[in-house]
């Protein structure tokens, strides 16, 4: 059984419909949060069935201002409405409301499932109401001491036989309101506190201008803002400090946090593209390049095949040669004789004919620093492209004999970090494969010439030796579509 949202959709204009924010890229980030003083919720105006008609929903007795902002309610709140409505599929197997359970029975029933769960219960209020087709269902307004999530409960309940939806709100006066809008008499909690009062509008206008300038939402941890920024797309450190410069909250957040605003985003980020990030580590190369193939998704107007051909046909390379290095390469990975290397002099059109790659697939360079390995540390790319290669002596973990043992693809390959007291050298399992380019073998005069022969070995060559002159030189964007069709198109 899924739980859904019971307000989702207003199947009557006596019930007050829950919509987002407005447009999520412009929601404020208390639109997120959960405000730590209780605060009405105000439903604005909303689109009434198919017409473009609109009608004004509020709470029960609430004079509701024309220019009332539309609100988001919360998924984690220290108050939900739960309701408990007969089966839709005459199950025998669950309780129903009224038949089965008093309102009293049902408060019992809430009780024993918050406290299975460890979650403070203040109080609750539990009333009836009547269907359209005279059953009747139970709607509770609860109140505990912190904010937490419903799903634990709901199926708590369902298994003791009572299936119900939960709507989180913002206030307890709002969940209490819609509660008892057709209940003279509501089943009470011990220290339930007296009939709410009705708010002043000046109260109401306050929590709006609270709202918008994000005051009275205490941020008390990253998982708070997560949903703000992936709402506002913000992917980078500045779009990031921008967007929390406008919240008053957030700045002191950020700045007293203890993480850099780039590792909250890369958290928040690597949270929300885990899934997708497990489902495209489970498929090949090849199936990843031909789904590309299949997107007809082109950023170059269709010049990107002709192009290739024609670099190749300058250089008297066979396309057909070009493309089975490239498939031996994604279908080997990092392995001795399918590590590709275009070697020539500038201009040949060697970085242009590999850039592709790096549309198709999560690709990483090496540095020249002391450790070029280190990034495997922080990120898990998906092939190696080495535009201008050079090897280094003096770096530390990729002198020649580990540069040999990673282009061989031996597996688990330690990864040397710079030392500190909490970080260590890792291990890398991966076959991600490596293309690279250079002027020509390798010669390297800090080298021996059986190292440099066994590094050239390392490789699958592909020589152009053919410059484009300046004046026919064009700059033509990479396109994964268009290349993965080229791969595609010529057999073994």
């Amino acid at each position: 059984m899924e739980y859904l949202d019971i307000e989702a959709v207003a199947s009557s204009p006596s019930q007050p419909p829950s919509g987002a924010a407005g447009p999520e890229d412009t929601a404020s980030i208390g639109d997120f949060i959960i405000p730590d003083s209780s605060q009405v919720t105000i439903f604005g105006t909303q689109a009434v069935g198919e017409g473009s008609q609109t009608q004004q929903y509020g709470l029960s007795g609430f004079n509701i201002p024309n220019d009332a902002p539309l609100r988001a309610s919360p998924d984690y709140s220290c108050f939900y409405l739960i309701t408990w409505s007969h089966p839709c599929d005459g199950s025998e197997s669950l309780l129903r409301p009224e038949l089965d359970l008093t309102k009293a029975d049902f408060g019992k029933v809430i009780q024993e499932a918050f406290k299975e769960h460890d979650v403070p219960l203040l109080y609750f209020c539990v009333a009836s109401e009547k269907h359209s087709d005279s059953k009747t269902h139970y709607h509770a307004a609860t109140r505990s001491s912190r904010r937490h999530r419903w799903r634990r409960i709901a199926r708590w309940l369902l298994r003791h036989r009572v299936a119900v939806g939960f709507k989180a709100f913002k206030s307890y006066l709002a969940s209490y309101k819609y509660c008892v809008k057709e209940d003279v008499a509501p089943f009470l909690s011990e220290g339930h506190p007296p009939y709410p009062s009705e708010p002043l509008q000046r109260e109401l206008r306050i929590v709006d201008e609270k709202q918008e300038a994000g005051e009275g939402c205490k941020i008390r941890r990253l998982s708070d803002i997560a949903g703000w920024v992936v709402s506002r797309k913000l992917k980078t450190e500045r779009e990031f400090l921008a967007a929390a410069s406008k919240e008053k909250n957030l700045k002191s957040f950020i700045l007293d946090h203890r993480d850099t605003p780039g590792t909250m985003l890369k958290r928040i980020w690597g949270m929300e593209s885990a899934e997708r990030d497990l489902i495209r580590a489970s498929k090949s190369r090849m199936q990843i390049l031909e789904e590309t193939a299949d997107s007809d998704v082109c950023a170059c107007n269709g010049v990107t095949s002709s192009a290739i051909e024609t670099i190749l046909t300058r250089n008297e390379v066979p396309v057909h040669s070009f493309v089975r290095a490239i498939r031996r390469t994604l279908i080997n990975g990092r392995s001795r004789n399918h590590n590709l290397m275009l070697a020539g002099p500038s201009a040949c059109g060697k970085s242009y004919l590999i850039k592709h790659i790096s549309v198709l697939f999560k690709a990483v360079g090496l540095s020249s620093g002391s450790y070029p390995l280190a990034i495997l540390d922080e990120c898990k790319p998906e092939i190696f492209v080495l535009d201008d290669f050079r090897v280094y002596q003096q770096q530390a973990g990729f002198a020649i004999s580990d540069c040999l043992c990673f282009l061989e693809g031996k597996t688990p390959f330690v990864v040397p970090l710079p030392k500190t007291s909490n970080r260590a050298d890792v291990l890398y399992y991966d076959d991600a494969p490596v293309i690279a380019t250079v002027p020509g073998p390798f010669n390297c005069r800090h080298l021996s010439q059986e190292e440099n022969r066994m590094l050239n070995e390392r490789f699958a060559w592909i020589t152009l030796n053919n410059p484009i002159p300046i004046d026919r030189r064009v700059d033509l964007p990479p396109c994964g579509s268009c290349f993965a069709k080229l791969i595609l198109s010529y057999n073994d």
